[in-house]
């Protein structure tokens, strides 16, 4: 495995450090290209929409308003690793951090406030020396970190591309907003509740794997712990989670973070372990992630991805939608909430089993995103007026609809594992004084 400099410096190999029965391999060694001596900070990506919020003097970094980790200390280096080009290439990168909760017992500037974090932003930091706009990432997010085990399954997978490139290295927000928040468990999640004092127990997990057009990407190694707290001692972890909203001021190198990375290699089966502080750089990755003020439930968790914009309505936004809960058929646990309307305006939803694409269909405003046979909620109480934040929702708790009963024209039906649905909402609107219709963005929902 290499780490290659951002600057022009000799390529620096470091050692597996042995952990668990995992297997090892030394890295081949090669030539490092020149990479820019500093990360550019390229602005914001709002992934649900696919646009871009460039850098400027006023500009907010993330969403938030919470910052929840903070891994950013910065070591000089990038990893190739994993790279087209990189040991292990094509593999999947895992790192760690942690989120604490209200049992925990590790004292903080002020003590976390909930046990859950409806996570709505997330900061990479990566080099690219591929084409021009070519950069491009799968980035997946676990409640609990397990070393070394193929069962992982993610709380969410965000998948970026069309980032830039071309010889540099960058610094990104990436927008979840818009139907792609997720929810991350404080203290190693619902899987393992509670402060447990132990690092294995208590974290989270996330992975990238590139999937860009270069031969030579990696994530920026965040540096030495001592850069940010001068309290830090070889062999302990850093704890004071600061940067955070509840760890106070500084910081840098991640609360919980280990000195430890590994690859989950596809050419050969196992786990290779990367690390070794302090004869060779800080093995973690750079990561900053926001959240929510609120506590988040399964009913408030993200599903689904926005597969179709509509047209801005009277309130000069799109209609929003999105789809909160479970994907789970058998959990029948969904929310559709539509948002950004016009204040007391009557809506129902729509649903399909196919996408579509029809700009002002009979005279209304907007993109109708379904497409073969559209279903409509317009049973008693589905029909409903926004109100005055400009909102509607529909729970499956409340009865008013389910997954065992979506409607089609002349019948309903239920979801099944594996096919997927597709979503909008119409809406009454004003035109220039003329009643008109419009509909928001849509949502399309894969069940298992």
């Amino acid at each position: 495995m290499s780490f290659r400099a951002h600057s022009p410096l000799a390529l620096l190999l470091v050692p597996l450090v042995p952990a668990l029965a995992c297997a090892q391999s030394q890295a081949p060694a090669g030539q490092a290209p020149a990479a820019p001596t500093q990360a550019r900070y390229a602005g914001t990506f709002h992934a649900a929409v696919g646009q871009w919020t460039r850098p400027n003097a006023s500009a907010a970094r993330g969403v938030g308003p919470d910052i929840i980790y903070v891994n950013t200390a910065p070591s000089g280096y990038f990893s190739t690793i994993g790279s087209p080009s990189g040991f292990g290439a094509g593999g999947t990168i895992l790192d760690e951090g942690g989120l604490p909760g209200t049992t925990n017992g590790t004292p903080f500037a002020g003590m976390p406030d909930r046990d859950s974090y409806l996570v709505n932003s997330f900061q990479l930091g990566y080099c690219d020396l591929g084409p021009a706009g070519g950069s491009a990432w799968e980035i997946s997010f676990y409640d609990a970190y397990v070393p070394a085990t193929s069962d992982r399954t993610p709380e969410a997978t965000v998948n970026v591309s069309g980032l830039p490139a071309g010889g540099g290295c960058w610094i990104i927000d990436i927008d979840l907003t818009g139907g792609m928040e997720f929810c991350l468990g404080a203290d190693g999640g619902e899987a393992d509740p509670g402060w447990n004092d132990d690092p294995s127990r208590d974290s989270f997990g996330w992975s990238y794997r590139y999937t860009g057009a270069g031969v030579t990407a990696g994530m920026l190694l965040t540096g030495d712990p001592e850069m940010t707290d001068p309290g830090w001692m070889p062999g302990d972890l850093p704890t004071s989670g600061g940067g955070t909203y509840y760890g106070g001021p500084g910081g840098g190198t991640g609360y919980l973070t280990q000195d430890l990375f590994f690859l989950d290699n596809v050419a050969t089966p196992g786990a290779f372990f990367f690390g070794g502080y302090p004869g060779n750089p800080y093995a973690s990755m750079h990561m900053v992630m926001r959240a929510d003020t609120a506590s988040c439930d399964a009913e408030s968790t993200a599903i689904g991805d926005v597969y179709c914009t509509s047209l801005p309505n009277s309130t000069g936004q799109n209609g929003r939608l999105r789809v909160l809960g479970s994907d789970v058929v058998d959990e029948n646990s969904a929310r559709l909430v539509a948002d950004q309307l016009p204040p007391n305006s009557m809506g129902y939803f729509l649903g399909a089993e196919a996408p579509g694409n029809v700009l002002m269909p009979h005279g209304s405003q907007g993109v109708l995103c379904l497409g073969g046979a559209i279903g409509r909620f317009v049973r008693p109480g589905q029909p409903m007026m926004s109100d005055a934040s400009g909102e509607i929702s529909m729970i499956t708790k409340d009865g008013l609809w389910g997954l065992d009963r979506l409607p089609r024209p002349d019948e309903n039906y239920a979801a099944m594992v594996g096919t997927t649905n597709y979503f909008q909402l119409w809406h009454r609107d004003m035109a220039g004084g003329t009643p008109t219709s419009n509909f928001t963005d849509a949502m399309s929902v894969l069940w298992r």
